[in-house]
């Protein structure tokens, strides 16, 4: 653990923002998500990132690229994990095709918003019970979004890659 800026205690860097933008330009070629503040440096320097109103919604969009051949990765907070979950499950593994989740885990850290609390105790309990890989950034760095990839479309499954506060330049 480290300090931020604002004197809190938050996860350490894995690697800085450039490397991991290379990281999943090379593994996805299509992206979609909800914004969240973790990825404010990350998202205009994706190729092809195509905004959502809603987690299902991306979701859904990623369905559709990934039956047109593309490897799309769709970035979202742990809270929009509750949202797409009809979409995950009556789409993505109803017809077998792969994708990769880039997660923020919200509301682990003392400091966090209220709103985040639950979700922070209750996400990898969630992922578990619907048996979806999880591959957390914090223990492997770029190579949970390689692992991710290579599980996703290779097997045609979901999987999520959790990123935790402090792991991205914020």
């Amino acid at each position: 653990m480290r300090i931020d800026s604002k004197n809190r205690e938050i996860f350490d860097l894995i690697v800085p923002n450039h490397q991991l933008i290379e990281v999943l330009s090379s593994n996805f070629n299509w992206f979609s998500g909800v914004p969240d503040s973790m990825f404010t440096r990350i998202i205009p320097h994706l190729a092809d990132y195509h905004f959502s109103p809603r987690e299902n919604h991306a979701v859904a969009m990623a369905f559709g690229a990934r039956i047109a051949g593309a490897k799309p990765c769709v970035l979202l907070q742990n809270s929009g994990l509750g949202l797409c979950l009809d979409a995950l499950i009556g789409l993505q593994r109803l017809y077998q095709k792969g994708l990769v989740l880039l997660v923020t885990q919200r509301g682990e850290l003392e400091w966090e918003e209220i709103q985040h609390q639950d979700w922070g105790k209750y996400t990898l309990p969630l992922l578990e019970s619907i048996n979806i890989q999880v591959f957390d950034y914090n223990q492997l760095g770029c190579d949970a979004i390689m692992k991710a990839s290579d599980f996703a479309y290779t097997n045609e499954e979901i999987c999520v890659v959790l990123l935790h506060r402090g792991n991205v330049d914020e």
